[in-house]
């Protein structure tokens, strides 16, 4: 009966921070460029076990099922937007730029949260936070695409460089997403039954393989569907099953259906009306994963040494890493006009996805690390969320002085 009571609660909370928030927010976000709909992080926030207490922490568990399907929902609209055929043929430039960011991330904020539970935190048991300390650094690596394009609506397009700040902004989620699938198989948790315990290579091909054995089911059953809604049902029922194994097996849903939307994205003709149908839920997804990532965090875990220094590389490690990235695209990549020395600057925006990946560790990491974690993902993106669009627009404008501010400021909103 509880489970049921929870629910209703998060539906009644939703729609009631809708109706109050929706005006204020929506002129907020027309005038700063604020995408991520980080009133619902709040919301969840003020509901959660430590402040309101209307959504008690025994609820939260009792929704980690739910929780996971929601996340694998977004992972399979990730996996459906990723094109490697376009990739390669017109996007080679942001595929170098979102390389190096990426990288340079996960080195300086994942090595460095890893350095720390090592040598700062001696007395820290590595094997409980080396997850949490790997795992920060490639959801830090993401960026948020959907403050990139709020300001080339701005700029009429954002001038040579305004598509490829985006398609990298993009490919970063794509990329960062896969290394943090790994983190699950490197640092696999829970007995599976099998006679011995799977490597963590083997655990890695396992998801893989499990992505692809569902993409030829799909194929298989509905490889000639042309009616949307029975897109949607089968899409539905997907996701049901893999995020449901993924969660029993410890493994991350927003990996495995990655894969399986990658698949699809790229091996499937109408992969379109794929992408048409899950789009329309993702907005709803999003509200409910950052209301339960809100009454999650821990704030009383603020004070411990090991979440203030994963505060802090999240914080200034991050940005400093992807200027440092989007240097070395400049200097080792293709020298053409379209790239800059700073435009690693202009994908400093966090996004929703940071969130959904934070929300996804917690789910099976819990522990002092994951609460370190979360926290420096939370403060991430509210701070980004807040000084990025100054940021892109000063790369987009010193790659290209001539843009002008459009005088149409039309935005839609987006997670991304």
């Amino acid at each position: 009966m509880r489970p049921v009571i929870a629910t209703l609660q998060l539906i009644t909370l939703l729609v009631l921070g809708y109706l109050g928030t929706h005006f204020v927010a929506e002129r907020v976000r027309r005038r700063f460029h604020v995408v991520a709909r980080v009133e619902f992080l709040l919301l969840g926030v003020v509901v959660g076990p430590q402040v309101a207490g209307i959504m008690r922490a025994e609820d939260l568990i009792q929704m980690e099922p739910v929780v996971a399907v929601a996340i694998g929902a977004i992972g399979l609209l990730l996996g459906l937007r990723f094109r490697f055929e376009r990739l390669i043929l017109h996007h080679a430039q942001s595929l170098q730029l979102a390389f190096f960011t990426v990288a340079a991330t996960v080195l300086v904020v994942g090595g460095g949260a890893s350095a720390f539970v090592r040598w700062v935190l001696p007395g820290m048991d590595p094997a409980g936070a080396l997850p949490a300390a790997l795992a920060l650094g490639t959801v830090a690596a993401v960026s948020g695409a959907g403050a990139v394009s709020s300001i080339r609506r701005e700029l009429d397009g954002g001038g040579r460089l305004g598509e490829v700040l985006e398609t990298a902004a993009r490919l970063s989620q794509v990329l960062a997403t896969v290394l943090f699938g790994l983190v699950f198989c490197l640092f696999h948790v829970g007995e599976t039954g099998l006679p011995r315990q799977l490597t963590a290579v083997e655990w890695m091909a396992a998801n893989v393989g499990f992505g692809i054995v569902l993409g030829m089911l799909f194929f298989l059953f509905l490889g000639r569907e042309r009616d949307r809604d029975r897109l949607l049902l089968a899409l539905i029922g997907i996701v049901l099953f893999s995020s449901g194994t993924a969660y029993y097996l410890n493994l991350s849903p927003l990996f495995i259906n990655l894969t399986l939307g990658a698949l699809l994205s790229n091996t499937w003709q109408r992969a379109d009306d794929l992408r048409t149908v899950m789009q329309a839920l993702e907005g709803p997804l999003m509200v409910v994963l950052l209301v339960v990532a809100g009454a999650s965090w821990n704030l009383l875990a603020a004070t411990n040494p090991l979440v203030l220094g994963m505060v802090g590389l999240c914080l200034v490690g991050r940005p400093l890493a992807m200027t440092i990235g989007g240097r070395l695209a400049f200097q080792y990549g293709d020298r053409s006009a379209n790239l800059t020395p700073w435009m690693g600057s202009g994908l400093v925006a966090h996004g929703g996805l940071a969130i959904v990946m934070a929300l996804d560790f917690v789910d099976v990491y819990p522990g002092i690390g994951a609460d370190g974690l979360l926290t420096g993902v939370i403060l991430s993106v509210l701070l980004w969320e807040i000084l990025a669009p100054s940021r892109i627009r000063s790369v987009l404008i010193d790659a290209e002085p001539t843009l002008q501010v459009s005088a149409e400021r039309d935005l839609t909103p987006s997670a991304g």
